[in-house]
């Protein structure tokens, strides 16, 4: 039987293999050794194969954009499933002490560069009040304790906060942080359009929630996603607020 230290160990070394053969020569490292929980993040895709094969989760990783991450869980004897990460996921801190579960979660090295959508023009579908602005959502502050650090939207069941970036971008990810108080699940039932061009390209999926204080949500974008526009959704099924304390965006100028 193979123990979750021997597994770990073989992935590792699978892992140091791959980065010698990777043109992007980003690297894998270990974020998590227990099971990440599903309202944590969102996979691209699962795998269930033997031992043998579960390379096959990083290469396809490697050579998707969207895919930050692999989590490799041992199911039973000679079968695990592979989990790609993610359409979203949220930013925490997990243990990693070895042996800890039958799962490990291994996260890319990766470096997005300077967020594009600080001090950007903002708009906001309504205003909850003159202290709620959307201007807050790209100002950034990213920790908001209370109504007057947040951009807020009224009661209702659709709601929107567009941001203008000025020029066109290839975007790799769009990130969302919530409220520091009770009020952060009205981060929730969230998605991220890209547009420009008469085009848009939706970027991570929609996240349900539900959000908790201080909790942070990378929305990952899809290759080709290009634009100039940045629109937070909400379509709650009833009548909430749209409320986030920050908004960053990453990218690169394009073309």
């Amino acid at each position: 039987m193979i123990s979750s230290l021997l597994l770990t160990f073989i992935l590792g070394m699978h892992i140091s293999l791959c980065v010698s053969q990777a043109t992007n020569g980003h690297k894998f490292e270990i974020k998590a050794t227990v099971p990440l929980p599903s309202t944590d993040f969102k996979p691209l895709f699962t795998v269930d194969d033997s031992k043998a094969k579960f390379h096959q989760c990083f290469f396809l990783c490697e050579r998707n954009q969207q895919c930050i991450g692999v989590e490799i869980c041992k199911i039973k004897e000679g079968l695990f499933r592979c989990q790609a990460c993610c359409e979203w996921k949220k930013v925490k801190k997990y243990t990693t002490l070895l042996g800890a579960s039958n799962c490990t979660y291994y996260e890319q090295d990766l470096v997005y560069g300077a967020n594009l959508a600080l001090n950007k023009t903002a708009t906001l579908s309504t205003q909850e009040d003159f202290s709620t602005a959307s201007s807050n959502a790209v100002d950034g502050i990213t920790v908001c304790p209370s109504i007057e650090f947040v951009a807020a939207s009224i009661f209702t069941r659709d709601s929107w906060l567009s941001i203008q970036l000025e020029s066109t971008y290839s975007i790799r990810m769009v990130v969302i942080y919530a409220r520091t108080d009770w009020h952060a699940y009205e981060a929730d039932h969230t998605r991220v359009i890209v547009s420009g061009d008469n085009f848009n390209y939706p970027c991570g999926g929609e996240y349900p929630g539900p959000t908790q204080e201080n909790d942070v949500i990378d929305f990952l974008c899809a290759a080709g996603t290009v634009g100039s526009n940045i629109t937070i959704l909400k379509r709650p099924p009833h009548d909430e607020h749209l409320t986030v304390c920050e908004v960053e965006v990453f990218g690169k100028l394009y073309p």
